[in-house]
């Protein structure tokens, strides 16, 4: 049985891994989820919360009933020891705290009634232990109560040196029911009611404490399984937009914008360091005639085809970028114009003699291609605009197409 209950709690576990891990999840799935999840975390902390009032207000209710209980076995003597004491000592004021006393029982009877009534809003387990406590039996406390109060009515309604026999009945009727059937009932029935009403709010506490547990749960949830895939989605998404406004979408490749900040830095490192570096800038000789002869589709191939030439033939610490067109760049680090003329030589002569694969009419064909490449050494000064070295090296780009295409030439600065 523990092997088959731990298999399952792998499974589960392993597919909800592969629910997190799983990138092809619709970012507004996991929103509704995420809607859903707090929808829920919300009606549980409303029922939690209605859950408390009514453990607080039951509690409230069980110290008046209490109370009243209490009250009402108080009274219950009194009445007994004021006509006891009024038919003995025959004093006026005890015929008054009688009729008082009379009057405040009645009272608290009518609250303790309104508490366990059919239809009281205040019903409870802990109340019909009282329903119980104060109607069923042979002889409900509810009609003893009531029969006590009679006859303590029926008692004042003689004088204080009356000598009927029907007031000294009452007067035995008093206190047989106060001593034998209303306290002892009473005090029990407040023993009982105050252990269901115990069990009543532990109940309810614990039903407030799962209530508590499953939130916590829902909001571990959901930060395991809908917020932080969210927040992955998300962060892929900003690393998407990044990646694009940073990078060439043909050739994968920096762009422009991602180059010259690689430059800025690069040129502020060199000045510090002493180091030189070289920019060139290389374009495909004659691509318009490419694209006219063979299609975009085939230009396309061409500028991806020399973008893994470039990869391939210069090292990682080394920028390349595509400018627009055919036109691309390049940014050898920690390296001066007599090694740079080697390397984009080689460069040259890769470029001419690795033709590009493409396929027309279904056949394998191939189209050769050459680079005319321009290039200039810096830094120049300390204070020198990048761009600078764009345009020295634009214009060494331009002698190379002048003097025939399919060359390196070096630009210079003025002096």
């Amino acid at each position: 049985m523990k092997n088959v209950a731990y298999r399952k709690l792998k499974k589960l576990y392993e597919s909800l891994l592969f629910f997190y891990e799983d990138s092809t999840i619709n970012t507004s799935l996991l929103t509704r989820g995420y809607v859903l999840a707090l929808s829920l975390i919300i009606i549980l902390t409303l029922l939690s919360h209605y859950i408390t009032s009514r453990v607080v207000e039951r509690g409230i209710v069980a110290a008046e009933i209490s109370f009243d209980i209490g009250y009402e076995v108080s009274l219950v003597g009194q009445i007994e020891r004021y006509a006891t004491s009024y038919y003995t000592n025959k004093e006026e004021f005890d015929r008054t705290f009688m009729v008082n006393s009379i009057e405040k029982l009645k009272g608290v009877n009518g609250r303790l009634y309104s508490y366990y009534a059919d239809d009281s809003r205040l019903k409870s387990p802990a109340t019909d232990q009282l329903k119980e406590a104060m109607q069923s039996s042979a002889a409900p406390l509810e009609e003893i109560l009531k029969d006590f109060i009679a006859a303590s009515e029926f008692f004042l309604t003689y004088t204080s040196d009356s000598s009927s026999p029907q007031r000294q009945m009452a007067l035995k009727q008093i206190v047989d029911l106060s001593q034998n059937k209303i306290i002892n009932r009473l005090q029990n029935a407040l023993t009982d009611f105050q252990q269901s009403q115990v069990e009543d709010i532990n109940t309810i506490s614990s039903m407030q404490r799962n209530m508590t547990i499953a939130i916590i749960l829902l909001i571990l949830l959901e930060a395991l399984f809908i917020f932080r895939p969210l927040v992955k989605r998300i962060e892929e998404a900003h690393a998407n937009l990044t990646r694009q406004a940073l990078e060439d979408p043909l050739t994968g490749l920096k762009n422009r914008r991602a180059f010259s900040s690689d430059l800025i830095a690069h040129h502020s490192s060199a000045v510090r360091e002493k180091k030189k570096f070289v920019l060139a800038v290389c374009d495909l000789d004659k691509f318009k005639t490419v694209n006219d002869t063979y299609g975009h589709d085939v230009g396309d191939l061409v500028l991806k085809h020399f973008s893994e030439i470039l990869r391939k033939a210069l090292r990682p610490s080394d920028v390349i970028a595509r400018m627009g067109g055919e036109e691309f760049v390049i940014l050898l680090t920690n390296t001066d114009a007599k090694k740079a003329h080697v390397v984009l030589d080689r460069l040259r002569l890769v470029a001419e003699k690795e033709a590009c694969p493409y396929k027309e009419d279904g056949e394998d064909k191939q189209l050769s291609f050459t680079t005319s490449i321009g290039y200039a050494e810096g830094p120049l000064s300390d204070q020198e605009n990048v761009e600078h070295y764009i345009k020295l090296a634009d214009s060494a780009l331009y002698k190379a197409k002048e003097g025939g295409r399919n060359i390196v030439v070096r630009a210079y600065q003025d002096k």
